[in-house]
């Protein structure tokens, strides 16, 4: 391999350069304002797409109600039936389990920066027969997720864990997604206040928590109403968690991107079959990436330079500068007063 040109030392991708500062390991002292500037952004793309999801599913059912999630904030009588619950289950366990990582999301996906859910949950893998019978169950449900929310739904991101058991200090909090966006958990082996739970602070006041048989499952709206962990004090409990966004038609194709990966940052969806626009570099997921990670790094003000080919020329340290030479007149002067000065000294 060809060692790096003195030119070349001081580039790198977009994409690495974005990487870098998100990647908690790294620290990187960037991040605080990168990832503020990032949050803005994401938030006016999400509130123009979820508005215009909602309108759409207004349009194509005019005489759908009211969505039944938006007086409380919370759906919590989901059910399952006993034939999907123990299929659910039974695969769930046969699942292998992956260690824990804070490095682990995706490119371009929200994630905790602190990685504090590790000893929280035990993750596990989706092996092959876990998501084609879990992909069966969406599909059955997916009328009412539909009216539940209001809207289409597509899946963001996908994840399956257990609740560890032990005493815990949960804290009311909200998840601070985008408002629109919402979580559906589906529990196996059921939900109380003894397997461990979620409480929710609706939007009525109320405070709930919530509980199920085996098979239960319940939508909420994650950064619309509070709501915190209830411990397990029995054996772990196995959870399903779903992250929902609306859309324009619902797919619920399942997305591993990560034990802490959350959400996309920005709102991009492939074109749909029926589309007029079949020329494939109409949509360029790579092209939207780049403007957007170009954009984020002019808005945060970071001291970059971008080339057109998205590569990141990185400013020069002070301690690598070097101090600008001297006009040549002036240096002349320089040396000859110096050297005034030696054969001085050395005559005396």
């Amino acid at each position: 391999m060809n060692a790096p040109t003195k030119a070349n030392a001081g580039r790198k991708s977009l994409r690495q350069f974005a990487r870098e500062i998100d990647l908690p390991s790294m620290h990187s002292p960037l991040f605080p304002r990168w990832s503020q500037t990032r949050s803005k952004l994401s938030e006016l793309a999400w509130d123009l797409h979820s508005a215009n999801a909602y309108a759409h599913y207004r349009s194509t059912y005019p005489n759908a109600g009211a969505p039944h999630i938006e007086r409380t904030g919370l759906y919590d009588q989901g059910r399952l039936n006993a034939e999907d619950t123990e299929a659910l289950n039974r695969l769930f366990h046969e699942c292998p389990i992956k260690p824990y990582s804070a490095d682990d999301f995706v490119e371009g996906y929200n994630f905790d920066p602190t990685g504090s859910l590790e000893s929280y949950n035990t993750y596990r893998t989706m092996t092959p027969a876990f998501e084609a019978k879990l992909g069966q169950v969406l599909q059955q449900i997916a009328p009412q997720l539909e009216e539940i929310c209001g809207h289409h739904v597509r899946i963001l991101s996908s994840q399956i864990w257990s609740l560890n058991p032990g005493p815990r200090r949960y804290q009311w909090h909200l998840d601070w997604w985008p408002v629109a966006l919402k979580k559906l958990f589906i529990l196996p082996g059921g939900i109380d206040e003894m397997m461990g739970s979620t409480a929710f602070r609706l939007k009525t006041g109320e405070e709930v928590i919530a509980q199920g048989p085996p098979g239960a499952w319940f939508v909420f709206e994650n950064s619309a109403i509070e709501h915190k962990g209830v411990e397990s004090s029995t054996v772990p409990r196995p959870t399903i968690s779903i992250h929902l966004a609306p859309s324009f038609r619902t797919d619920l194709r399942l997305v591993d991107c990560g034990v802490n990966a959350g959400y996309p940052f920005f709102p991009v969806e492939a074109l749909s079959e029926s589309s007029a626009y079949r020329d494939p570099e109409y949509f360029r997921r790579d092209r939207l990436d780049l403007r957007t990670l170009k954009r984020v790094a002019e808005f945060a003000g970071l001291d970059v330079t971008i080339t057109e080919d998205g590569m990141v020329q990185m400013p020069v340290p002070a301690q690598e500068q070097q101090a600008p030479a001297p006009p040549a007149g002036l240096a002349s002067v320089v040396r000859r007063k110096l050297g005034g000065i030696r054969r001085r000294l050395l005559s005396r």
